[in-house]
């Protein structure tokens, strides 16, 4: 099973940017959002070994969501 990064945050160039070079640079499994309602979600249901979050994101910040 290969290890998973959750990476969130609101601006989608940042998302593709972040996931292609870790794609690239590593084996690791790549699961982005620009929601972190949806992340906080997916948390729940999945296993993830990194979270990569935004501090500063429209709804709920960073900090926030990795408190939840």
């Amino acid at each position: 099973m290969s290890e998973k990064i959750l990476i969130v945050d609101d601006e989608l160039d940042i998302l593709l940017l972040l996931s292609m070079i870790i794609k690239e640079k590593t084996s690791y499994e790549v699961v982005t959002t620009n929601n972190p309602f949806e992340a906080i979600e997916l948390f729940k249901k999945e296993k993830f070994d990194i979270v990569i979050a935004n501090l500063k994101m429209s709804g709920l910040d960073g900090y926030n969501f990795v408190t939840k």
